[in-house]
């Protein structure tokens, strides 16, 4: 079994050929002399089907598995191999289930698809390998522009602006005036108005952004988390305009707190704070949304003082490759800026803000003002994207490596562990027990990435 330790002793090995993949290594995609393909992997908890690998027996994988089967159209079931044909365009994990993208923009999940049956009764429903989701009751052309999912439901925007949920409605997050379930992609009509550009969800509810920069929120609203203020027990039923004199945008999402750019680079935060995880100094949850920036963000990691870079993100922040610069998990944050720097903040209780044991101001437990990761982390490297999950994060670098801290239950951390926690980011080699590796590993090289509560999922390169 590989380990942890092999990975780490391996290390001077793999940087001494860095340079040499950096430099010399070109490689195609598809139709390649290299015959290398894209392929996903995925690790950590599989109790309801989540990982892909069509085995349901299986509680959690501990180390990177390639998922091998597609459903597609006609029930037609195809490999790896085919998968890659078609190309992937992005990957996004929801709580307890994963979508994948591919390049004619369908959408394909596994996991929990709708949690729903016939008759909108509760049902265990799920799909064992990734299988490609197309409503019935669609007229128009179904192409995936952006997918999210929550806790228990998934919101959908087309390319063609249609906004679509389906899932569990208890909290109203389905945004349709009701709190029924919904089995299938259902259009919601009251945004059709609106020209919407992306929408992201959190444990109970939605938003949905404007190319105007304007917020529309529904769902849960206790921490107000929506932005309309602590409405205990009393959920926004259907889409509502966030009353703010903010020009949003782009939106990211937590279980039960939200992030946002303007168009003059503040980031703007509300919601739930128990943790710190608005990054304002406070542990105070916020009604409505408010600057963080200038304020509260400083140096922190080793390199000390006031981060400058950092008191404006400029317009493009958070629109990087995969629109994955900011990543907002169960309750921290982690947060890119232009310099692919990275600052993390929120609950640490597992390390999951990657700042070691003894840098923590609160015995370790939460980091309520934004602290900078130090560079040395990354073999100093530029960081491209991050993930978080419930208490893990994941972050990919500019030249292909991933790296993975935080809690390891059910293998999430992907080097065959299944308890205890990693407090400083750690760097992944070896991406498939199964296929026997040569040197240099640096040919493998990740491009995307995604977390959900207890899982992890790339795109590999081989």
């Amino acid at each position: 079994m590989k380990s942890i330790n092999f990975l780490n002793k391996t290390k001077g090995i793999f940087n001494y050929y860095n340079n040499f993949q950096r430099n010399h290594c070109s490689i195609v995609l598809n139709g390649n002399k290299e015959n290398k393909i894209s392929s996903l992997y995925s690790w950590g908890c599989n109790k309801d089907g989540k990982l892909g690998n069509n085995n349901e027996l299986v509680d959690c994988e501990a180390f990177p598995n390639r998922i091998s089967s597609f459903q597609i159209n006609n029930n037609q079931i195809i490999d790896n191999q085919s998968f890659s044909n078609i190309g992937i365009k992005d990957i996004e994990c929801g709580h307890y289930h994963t979508m994948i993208i591919d390049k004619n923009d369908n959408l394909y999940q596994c996991g929990w698809t709708s949690f729903v049956g016939i008759n909108n009764l509760t049902k265990n429903n799920k799909n064992l390998i990734p299988t490609i989701i197309n409503p019935s009751s669609s007229s128009s052309s179904f192409k995936i522009k952006n997918v999210s999912g929550g806790r228990r439901h998934t919101l959908i925007l087309t390319k063609d602006g249609k906004v679509y949920s389906y899932g569990i409605g208890s909290e109203y997050q389905l945004g349709h005036g009701d709190n029924q379930n919904r089995s299938e992609p259902t259009e919601i009509e009251q945004l059709s108005k609106y020209a919407i550009i992306k929408v992201v969800s959190g444990w109970g509810h939605s938003i949905a952004l404007s190319n105007d920069g304007k917020l529309y929120s529904w769902g849960f609203s206790n921490d107000s988390q929506t932005g309309h203020g602590f409405l205990i027990d009393n959920p926004i039923k259907s889409p509502k305009l966030i009353a703010s004199d903010f020009n949003f945008k782009n939106v990211f999402s937590g279980s039960d707190f939200v992030i946002t750019i303007t168009d003059k680079g503040e980031l703007i935060t509300f919601g739930s704070n128990e943790f710190g995880q608005l990054g304002n100094g406070t542990i105070i949850n916020q009604e409505f949304p408010i600057n963080i920036i200038n304020n509260h963000f400083g140096g922190g990691g080793g390199g000390g003082g006031a981060n400058s870079k950092f008191n404006k993100i400029i317009e493009s922040a958070g629109k990087g490759k995969f629109d994955k610069r900011i990543s907002c998990g169960f309750s921290h944050c982690l947060i890119l800026n232009d310099d692919g720097e990275l600052f993390t903040f929120g609950w640490n209780g597992n390390g999951q803000l990657g700042i070691g044991r003894s840098n923590s101001n609160n015995n370790n437990t939460y980091e309520s003002i934004p602290i900078k990761l130090d560079s040395s982390l990354f073999n100093g490297e530029k960081i491209e994207m991050v993930s978080a999950g419930r208490n893990h994060s994941v972050a990919l670098t500019e030249s292909g490596r991933l790296y993975l801290w935080g809690n390891s239950n059910h293998g999430k951390l992907g080097n065959g562990t299944v308890s205890g926690n990693i407090y400083e980011p750690t760097e992944l080699f070896d991406f498939d027990e199964s296929v026997p590796q040569s040197f240099p590993l640096e040919f493998q090289k990740v491009l995307n990435i995604s977390t959900g509560f207890d899982h992890t999922i790339i795109e590999l390169l081989e």
